[in-house]
């Protein structure tokens, strides 16, 4: 990978959908790139005008770490598959 890249959930809301909300998990080296790319597969998949569609930034956030079921942390740390 050639920039750093991070795991973010991207939360859009499709106003063409009844104003229902989605969540994408992105791979993408920051927040704005990581809500473009989601915008632009939401489109895609579902045909949905790009007009329509908002990202709810209080939803979106990085995901650097994760916890089980015991409470103990895991950190997430992306490697490229070859």
């Amino acid at each position: 990978m050639s920039e750093n890249q991070c795991l973010y959930a991207i939360a859009l809301i499709d106003h063409n959908a009844g104003s229902q909300t989605y969540c994408y998990a992105i791979v993408a080296p920051d927040q704005v790139k990581a809500g473009d790319a989601a915008l632009q597969k939401h489109a895609l998949e579902n045909e949905a005008p790009m007009e329509e569609l908002e990202i709810d930034a209080d939803l979106c956030y990085e995901i650097t770490c994760a916890p089980d079921a015991q409470g103990n942390l895991f950190y997430i740390e992306l490697t490229h598959s070859a």
